[in-house]
């Protein structure tokens, strides 16, 4: 009998490029209500369960595209890495990239569309020491002057957020390059929105992977934070 799951990934072309999808694990986010805002908590559970989705718990697939431009690879976002606060089942993007047949150090380029918890998570060990040792990181500075700002520490709505981006970013500080609005980050891939820029971009392709998972997010858009503009021809 067989106990390993299947591989956590899924490739596919796109232009001239070909993106794996690498998934950091299901991210429970719990009632609805208190995180999908702009409609009522009846639009939202009927839509929920319409299409077989809990309407108490809602469950993102938290994933990590991978970009091979050809000459580079560009991971964006990196996931919740050893912060456990959504619970156990996040943390798995080095297992799922090596499913995928990717080792970290062949990443060349890490994108950071915002520096949430979930996003940045996984960039260090539980050490502190770098995961993506020959990568430079593309991030905006005005999300990572916030979020990595020490006297936010003494917040208590806060510190752990600041903490967790602290302890992942500034291990990268002499290789973070601040991304400007339609700023090249590597050849075809161009930075769009002040902040947020990956978000749109990055959900509306996880649809490919877990087609559920459009409806929620993106089928109302009520995470509509910004844009990417990838230009692959």
């Amino acid at each position: 009998m067989l106990k390993s799951q299947a591989p956590y990934f899924y490739r596919f072309g796109f232009g001239k490029a070909q993106i794996t999808m690498t998934s950091d694990g299901p991210l429970p986010l719990g009632d609805p209500s208190t995180n999908f805002l702009g409609a009522s908590k009846e639009e939202i559970s009927k839509l929920l369960t319409d299409n077989y989705l809990s309407p108490t718990n809602v469950v993102l697939e938290q994933n990590c595209p991978i970009v091979n431009t050809g000459t580079h690879l560009v991971l964006f976002d990196t996931g919740m890495g050893t912060q456990k606060m959504f619970g156990p089942t996040t943390g798995r993007l080095l297992a799922s990239m090596r499913e995928a047949g990717i080792q970290p150090g062949q990443i060349d380029a890490i994108a950071i569309s915002h520096a949430h918890i979930d996003h940045i998570g996984g960039m260090v060990d539980a050490r502190g020491r770098r995961l993506f040792p020959n990568a430079k990181v593309y991030i905006n500075q005005a999300d990572f002057d916030f979020w990595t700002d020490e006297k936010k520490l003494t917040d208590d709505k806060v510190k752990v957020f600041v903490k967790h981006a602290r302890d992942n970013l500034m291990p990268y500080r002499d290789r973070i390059t601040f991304i400007k609005d339609g700023q090249e980050i590597v050849l075809t891939i161009h930075h769009n929105s002040p902040s947020f820029f990956i978000d749109r971009w990055n959900h509306c392709v996880t649809q490919r992977v877990h087609p559920n998972q459009r409806v929620e997010i993106c089928e109302h858009g009520w995470w509509d934070r910004g844009d990417c503009r990838i230009d692959l021809g």
